[in-house]
C-alpha cells in the first residue's frame, strides 16, 4: 500500500462538495445498503473500517438524516491506521453526526468497547489492498466483534477496471471475490465495474 503521507495527500485534495456529490451519485447503490442497514433499528452502531476521509459514513449519516423522522441516530466508529488521516474524517464528520475517531488496524481489531457489538461493518475500497489470507483476517475479525444479527457490507472494484485508480488496488472478478472470502452475497453495480461483498450474521 502507498505510503501514509501519500494517501493523505490523495484525501486531503478530495475535501469538498464536488468530489461527495460524485461519490454520492456514483456509489449510491452502496451508500443506500449501508444506510438501510444501519437505520433498521434506533441507535445502532456503525463502524467504517480504514475510512480514509470517512466520506463514506458522512453520506450514509447524511441519508439517514434526510429519511428518518426519528431523533436517535446511528452511532458511527471510524478505523484507521494514519493518525492524519483519522484528523480529515474527523472534520468531515463534525456537522453531520455523532462519532467516534479510533486509531487501529484492520487486521487486529482487538478488544476494543467501541467497536464491540457493531451492527454494520463497512469499507470503500479497503479489501482489495489486502492479500488473500489478510482479507480473510479482516472479514474474520469483523465476525468476532459484531454484534448477533449484524451485516459486513464492503464496496471492492472489480476487474472491469482497466487499472488501479489509487495504490496497490486487486481489481478481481465476482468469481475471484468469491474464492477468497465466500460472501454471502455479491452485488454488481455501474454495469459490473463496482461490487458490494455482503455478509449477514
Amino acid at each position: 500500500m502507498a505510503a501514509d503521507k501519500t494517501w493523505f495527500e490523495h484525501y486531503a485534495a478530495r475535501m469538498n462538495d464536488q468530489y461527495r456529490d460524485h461519490m454520492r451519485k456514483k456509489y449510491a447503490k452502496h451508500i443506500n445498503m449501508v444506510a438501510s442497514a444501519a437505520s433498521k433499528d434506533n441507535g445502532l452502531r456503525v463502524a467504517e473500517i480504514g475510512c480514509g476521509a470517512a466520506n463514506i459514513t458522512r453520506l450514509v449519516s447524511e441519508r439517514i438524516i434526510k429519511k428518518s423522522n426519528d431523533t436517535i441516530f446511528p452511532r458511527y466508529v471510524i478505523l484507521d491506521s494514519c493518525p492524519q488521516m483519522l484528523g480529515l474524517a474527523r472534520a468531515n464528520l463534525l456537522a453531520v453526526s455523532d462519532h467516534v475517531a479510533q486509531l487501529g488496524n484492520a487486521l487486529d481489531l482487538g478488544m476494543s468497547k467501541d467497536l464491540m457489538d457493531v451492527d454494520v461493518f463497512h469499507s470503500h475500497g479497503v479489501l482489495e489492498h489486502f492479500r488473500d489470507g489478510q482479507i480473510n483476517v479482516i472479514i474474520n475479525e469483523q465476525k468476532r466483534m459484531a454484534s448477533r444479527g449484524a451485516q459486513l457490507i464492503h464496496y471492492v472494484p472489480s476487474a472491469k477496471y482497466e487499472k488501479p485508480s489509487f495504490g496497490d488496488e486487486r481489481l478481481m472478478t465476482p468469481d475471484q471475490w468469491f474464492d477468497i472470502c465466500m460472501p454471502d452475497d455479491i452485488i454488481e453495480f455501474n454495469d459490473g465495474y463496482d461490487l458490494i461483498l455482503k455478509w449477514s450474521l
